[in-house]
């Protein structure tokens, strides 16, 4: 499995933690909650990456192209101090006075490589 380049992102916002779950209808308004599998909270993160070279964009760019959120890697985040294994399930860049914004969509990925 791949590593994602090694830029360092300028901003990392985590949109959400979201539990899979199984909900089972009772009587009476009641409901049974249990998790649904083995691994039931899931990460996503929103990364951006702000003021960089058209090279530097490229590198991004292609690396998330090349995988078209079929293929996993790994993302080492700065904050959490740990690799996820992550799809990049969307992206996009902009030019702004000369300078790249990249902002990439990362859902955390389980299935085994």
């Amino acid at each position: 499995m791949l590593n994602f380049p090694s830029l360092l992102p300028t901003k990392i916002a985590m949109d959400k933690l979201k539990p899979r779950l199984r909900i089972t209808p009772l009587g009476d308004g009641y409901v049974q909650r249990e998790a649904d599998g083995l691994n039931t909270l899931r990460h996503y993160f929103t990364v951006s990456f702000i003021g960089l070279s058209e090279i530097e964009k490229d590198s991004l760019i292609n690396f998330v192209t090349e995988r078209a959120g079929l293929e996993p890697f790994l993302w080492y985040h700065p904050g959490e101090k740990r690799y996820f294994q992550i799809i990049c399930s969307e992206w996009q860049a902009n030019l702004q006075h000369n300078y790249w914004t990249v902002v990439l969509r990362f859902e955390e990925d389980f299935n085994p490589v």
